[in-house]
């Protein structure tokens, strides 16, 4: 780093993490002990700020189902449904995460296999854990398909997930979605940054596991969980508390008929 570049970083670091803690995670073929004392050089000048206060797990758990609709100008309506579920971390997180992977993940799947395959009625589906710090959101999407209506297409979705917590998953959904979750985890860490990369999982489980090891402990969860497990948690969360927002295409609308002659004023 030049002079100058070195200031504007000690000048970014002050404006955005001044009042708050930092974590930076260095990866690579590098000596610790010659990484620290670069690090204390360059921004142990810097003046800390106040403590950062960690704020207290806190979910919305929501007891009834609501819903939401809006118009937009965009090629197909879409469903999306969410359930305020537990935080980053969890257990119930790993095991509400391995869900999504069994509703959504590859063609088999079941979201995918009934909407897209079989009634053709969706041009996509698909279910995600969007995981926080004090609470995550179990999200359900699907983008209806031209000629289909968004209300089918919803009683499907609706279907495949009463089907889901009646039943739960079987073995073979769950041994097939925990090998993709490891087989994508150690694809993340041949990577020495980016997403899922070495440095961010070791930042990300320091910042929200308090250690940067924790994903030991996700991996543990995802290695033990039955098909029990996966079923309890999503009958606990999923079973109420649903909120469905539905999106429509804008629809086109034009004048009817020839109208007056608006080049004279009215006879009395």
């Amino acid at each position: 780093l030049t002079a100058a570049s070195l200031e504007d970083v000690k000048e970014w670091f002050r404006t955005y993490y001044g009042p708050s803690n930092a974590v930076l995670s260095i990866a690579g073929d590098v000596k610790p002990e010659d990484i620290l004392a670069r690090v204390k050089k360059y921004f142990g000048d810097i003046p800390p700020g106040p403590t950062l206060i960690k704020p207290e797990v806190n979910v919305a758990k929501r007891n009834e189902d609501t819903r939401g609709y809006y118009e937009d100008h965009v090629p197909e309506a879409r469903i999306t449904m969410e359930w305020n579920v537990p935080q980053w971390g969890s257990k119930e997180a790993v095991l509400l995460d391995l869900a999504t992977d069994i509703l959504s993940s590859g063609k088999t799947s079941r979201l995918y296999k009934k909407l897209v395959y079989e009634d053709q009625t969706a041009s996509s589906a698909y279910a995600y854990l969007d995981q926080r710090e004090i609470s995550s959101n179990f999200v359900v999407e699907a983008s209806v398909k031209p000629g289909k209506t968004a209300e089918e297409v919803e009683a499907t979705m609706n279907a495949v997930l009463k089907e889901f917590l009646e039943k739960g998953p079987t073995q073979e959904e769950l041994d097939r979605v925990r090998s993709n979750y490891f087989s994508n985890f150690l694809k993340g860490i041949e990577r020495i940054g980016g997403f899922g990369g070495k440095s961010d999982i070791l930042a990300t489980n320091e910042v929200y596991g308090g250690s940067p090891d924790y994903y030991k402990t996700t991996l543990k969860y995802v290695s033990e969980a039955t098909v029990a497990d996966i079923q309890k948690a999503c009958r606990e969360w999923l079973s109420a508390g649903k909120y469905v927002l539905v999106c429509k295409p804008v629809p086109e609308l034009k004048a009817e008929g020839e109208g007056v002659d608006r080049s004279k004023l009215p006879e009395l």
